[in-house]
């Protein structure tokens, strides 16, 4: 099990196919920083050249919610709360935010954030959760055809990804449109990484370049898309403003980055053709590698981070979200240690099966009960050989009775010993007097 952090993304500076000289490059700075925007939290991790980590720390935000299937989240959280993180991260470690050399970000995605001409938001970004483009999900299957999406993009049109939410951003909101000059995702400025490109949903993956199969029915033109980089590639430096706010160094490199399940899979190892990784976070998602692209219409394609290799993912939304409204719910929610305290309560009720027995028993053993409670239930069950073929019970067996019915009459000498009748036609006040008693599985006569 990978969990999604922000020391993923660190992982592709040990990728034996980075360039030596990029490595050199990176062996000069002193400190990593790498940076993980995720659907709750921010988190940051400082690390040396050679990984070894120092601190990491996170901050968390919150997801709007603005209607049935509707989830937002204000970009300047992000942004804030990064700046809180990496703050955190750098007391811990005992490092000046100037001393860091190098900035790596993963992000949550897909996400649809339009920003102006100046990289101001127009509105708050529409993360993967959000629902609300079913009706252009439909429409593009009419108008462009189902087989067409999938055949282009490896995955069935579903609001999951960018384009359907682009297309609603349009066709709802069209001042706001006509002013956005580019989309980004979570970890973007003004540049998109190649693992992001492949889950917009109007991007070719075959060919690796914007679908205008898909863009030109609607209109959209392709450069609202950033350029497409590599998740290595350095695609600019920290501004002097940015500098001002974080105490980072001005011109310090920031690489491309990447979706986070991208980065978890290669932390996890998913290097070669057929390896998979589990990781957890507010989703769960299998990550399974592979050398050439395989989709499935209820999976989703994805690049990976290693370049030639190809991810399909399996998704399950609202794992880690659904302990997240657990401890809003029922929990304190300022206490910082609650889910340590929730693992010890789960721990103490049922132990890991390796763990040192103290006076608890283990489940299983809870389950199977103490010896003289199994002799007991051994002794009170049928014999197998007295077992009636023709009906079930689930309550427990009445007391046998003296008389029996002409055709179980030859089962009555052992009805003392718990049989019952087994006849595969029972008379009619046999059958009449049956029951479905709720622990033995097996019927009984009554008269038996």
């Amino acid at each position: 099990m990978v969990y999604k952090n922000a020391k993923l993304f660190m992982c592709i500076l040990l990728n034996g196919k980075i360039p030596e000289s990029y490595k050199r490059r990176a062996a000069m700075s002193e400190y990593i920083l790498a940076v993980d925007i995720g659907t709750s939290n921010v988190k940051c991790m400082i690390a040396r050249p050679d990984m070894t980590v120092l601190a990491e720390a996170d901050s968390e935000y919150e997801t709007l919610c603005t209607g049935a299937g509707r989830y937002e989240q204000d970009p300047e959280l992000w942004w804030r709360h990064m700046i809180l993180a990496l703050q955190a991260a750098a007391a811990k470690a005992s490092v000046r935010t100037g001393e860091i050399g190098r900035i790596a970000v993963s992000s949550q995605a897909p996400t649809m954030l339009p920003v102006d001409a100046a990289g101001r938001p127009l509105g708050n970004a529409l993360i993967w959760m959000d629902r609300r483009s079913d009706a252009q999900c439909i429409d593009m299957g009419r108008r462009i055809g189902d087989g067409t999406v999938y055949r282009i993009t490896g995955n069935k049109a579903d609001p999951f990804y960018v384009y359907s939410e682009l297309l609603w951003f349009k066709q709802n909101q069209p001042a706001l449109y006509e002013k956005t000059r580019w989309i980004l995702q979570a970890n973007g400025s003004f540049t998109l990484d190649a693992t992001h490109a492949s889950i917009t949903q109007c991007y070719d993956v075959l060919h690796r370049c914007w679908s205008s199969e898909l863009l030109q029915p609607y209109g959209v033109p392709a450069e609202l898309f950033p350029p497409v980089s590599q998740p290595v590639d350095v695609i600019g430096t920290v501004t002097q403003e940015a500098a001002a706010q974080t105490g980072l160094r001005a011109g310090t490199e920031v690489l491309a980055g990447s979706v986070d399940g991208a980065a978890a899979a290669l932390e996890g190892g998913v290097t070669a053709d057929g390896v998979a990784v589990e990781m957890s976070g507010t989703s769960s998602v299998l990550l399974v590698g592979s050398d050439r692209p395989h989709t499935s219409p209820n999976l989703t394609y994805m690049y990976s981070v290693v370049p030639e290799q190809h991810l399909l993912l399996g998704c399950m939304s609202t794992t880690g979200g659904v302990l997240k409204w657990y401890r809003d719910t029922f929990c304190d929610r300022a206490d910082p240690a609650i889910y340590k305290k929730l693992d010890a309560q789960i721990l103490a009720q049922c132990p890991e099966p390796n763990a040192p027995r103290s006076g608890i028993r283990t489940q299983r053993a809870c389950l199977r009960g103490s010896p003289a409670r199994r002799r007991r239930r051994r002794s009170s069950e049928l014999p197998r050989r007295a077992r009636p073929s023709h009906s079930w019970t689930t309550s427990p067996r009445p007391e046998p009775a003296a008389r029996s019915c002409g055709r179980c009459a030859r089962w009555a000498a052992r009805s003392t010993a718990g049989s019952g009748c087994r006849s595969k036609r029972p008379s009619r006040e046999c059958r009449s007097k049956f029951r479905r008693p709720a622990t033995v599985r097996r019927a009984v006569c009554l008269p038996c």
